[in-house]
């Protein structure tokens, strides 16, 4: 092989190596990027939801601090709470494409009783009694009444949540879907995301061996 060949060959595999790296840092920045959003999104929907029926949650109480409710009160009280939760449920469901599970926590964050998203769901969500590890995902703002959106660890992974803050009883109620629900949306969205780069990369190799020979030959020539 002539010297100017191998040099013409040199050049044209470091652009392709180049194009390489830089359409796999591409395909990692997309990813990372659509499934901050996916999240971002799914909390803005459970946000949504939850505003609708929030008033009527804070108008039910849960638990007695004075202990004197009769049980069939606490029954009543708790089918109430049941409803609206449902009804919270198909609203979040309703607003977007990721439905929600429902939890009521106390001050504590710990776990009153809990409503799954749907059968499927069922065992996915945190056992009565139990607290929330809650991570926030950012500073919580000044107003109390403001959303906390974070995360906590679930019988099946982390969980994506939103809680909002109750006024009777002291405590929350947290909508949340299991993240790995979210990253398998996303990487459905985006399996035609390899293919793509893949004819990017061989579509631009092509053009530039190309004019890379075109230009070391005629270097070479004279």
């Amino acid at each position: 092989m002539s010297k100017r060949a191998k040099h013409v060959c040199l050049v044209i595999l470091a652009q392709a190596g180049c194009l390489a790296v830089g359409l796999w840092m591409q395909h990692h920045f997309v990813v990372s990027s659509t499934r901050s959003e996916a999240i971002e999104q799914t909390w803005a929907e459970f946000d949504e939801g939850a505003d609708r029926v929030l008033l009527r949650i804070n108008e039910v109480t849960l638990v007695n601090a004075s202990g004197d409710a009769a049980e069939n009160d606490r029954s009543l009280q708790r089918s109430r709470a049941l409803e609206l939760i449902e009804q919270i449920r198909r609203l979040t469901a309703s607003a977007g494409s990721q439905a929600a599970s429902v939890c009521l926590v106390d001050g504590s964050w710990i776990v009153l009783f809990c409503q799954p998203a749907g059968e499927d769901a069922s065992g996915s969500e945190p056992a009565a009694g139990s607290r929330l590890l809650w991570i926030a995902a950012s500073e919580p703002a000044t107003n109390s009444a403001s959303p906390l959106h974070g995360t906590f660890d679930g019988p099946v992974g982390t969980q994506i949540a939103v809680a909002h803050s109750l006024k009777n009883p002291n405590g929350y109620v947290v909508l949340h879907c299991p993240r790995a629900a979210i990253e398998a949306r996303t990487t459905a969205m985006l399996s035609s995301l390899p293919g793509v780069s893949g004819l990017t990369w061989l579509w631009t190799s092509v053009l530039l061996s190309i004019s890379t020979y075109m230009v070391l030959a005629r270097f070479h020539d004279q």
